[in-house]
């Protein structure tokens, strides 16, 4: 049996690690169906499969035919099952949320991306042949790198800002008025941009920190603590989050949970 592989790694380029947060390798040669839940994250993705296709959003089948697929994953604001068919050979370049537009423009990155040609064949074959995350990174920093055009500070990126500054709570009325906007333009903008709407995105800022919580073990298992730590008024509002965003209870939706890799990756696997 061929041995399966899931490595996650870090550019080592610094003006690419500015706008990636991490990739990661994953070879699965034996594998026949698998199935998974991903959960929302203000990350993006740019997948890169050997012989894949793609015949709906969320399914991957092993196809020998098949030329190598490039699938971009916006802003994911529910949850979202992944089904694998077929052996699996994919490598993930995992962006910040404005991350990929600095290398790319003329893209919609509110929606899926499954045709759009990011990187050249040449370029994929070099991504696709090695299992050598060191030598991985360099082509990809060199590949993102020779792409870079750094995108200019605009509205959305002081909208995403601000949440991350206001983790906990914050006004739409009061952010258009710091930003010098109208209410109505600044949602309008974000969700074009973005895909979500604002109050989703800062929802799911909110979940991020208090998961980040959670599998750092900084906190105990204690949900009432969990809740504290993370500025929560009660245990009742958190819980309320998690169930609005994941469809789990807090406690169900850790202990159902595994962790690929070693950069903050957590999904549930069904099978």
């Amino acid at each position: 049996m061929l041995p399966t592989t899931f490595q996650t790694f870090s550019p080592l380029d610094a003006a690419v690690a500015k706008h990636v947060d991490y990739y990661y390798l994953e070879r699965k040669p034996e594998n026949t169906v698998t199935t998974f839940e991903c959960f929302p994250h203000y990350n993006n993705t740019l997948s890169l499969y050997a012989a894949h296709r793609m015949p709906g959003v969320g399914q991957i089948v092993h196809d020998p035919a098949a030329p190598p697929a490039q699938i971009f994953t916006p802003v994911r604001d529910a949850v979202l099952r992944v089904r694998q068919i077929g052996a699996v050979h994919r490598v993930v370049i995992v962006f910040h949320a404005l991350g990929i537009q600095h290398f790319w423009r003329n893209v919609d990155f509110a929606t899926y991306q499954v045709t759009y040609p990011f990187f050249t064949d040449r370029e994929l074959s070099y991504i696709l042949e090695t299992d050598d995350t060191r030598l991985l990174s360099s082509y990809l920093d060199g590949f993102l790198k020779s792409r870079y055009v750094p995108r200019p500070p605009d509205l959305v990126t002081s909208i995403i800002n601000y949440l991350f500054d206001h983790p906990v709570h914050f006004s739409v009325a009061e952010m258009a008025r710091d930003l010098g906007v109208s209410r109505r333009h600044l949602l309008r903008v974000f969700r074009n941009t973005i895909g979500v709407s604002l109050k989703r995105f800062h929802k799911i800022i909110v979940l991020r920190s208090v998961m980040d919580r959670r599998l750092s073990g900084s906190d105990e298992n204690n949900l009432t603590q969990l809740a504290y730590a993370a500025n929560f008024s009660d245990q009742a509002h958190m819980i309320k989050l998690f169930r609005g965003l994941t469809q789990n209870a807090p406690r169900q939706f850790f202990a159902r949970g595994e962790q690929p890799g070693n950069a903050g990756l957590f999904w549930h696997r069904l099978r």
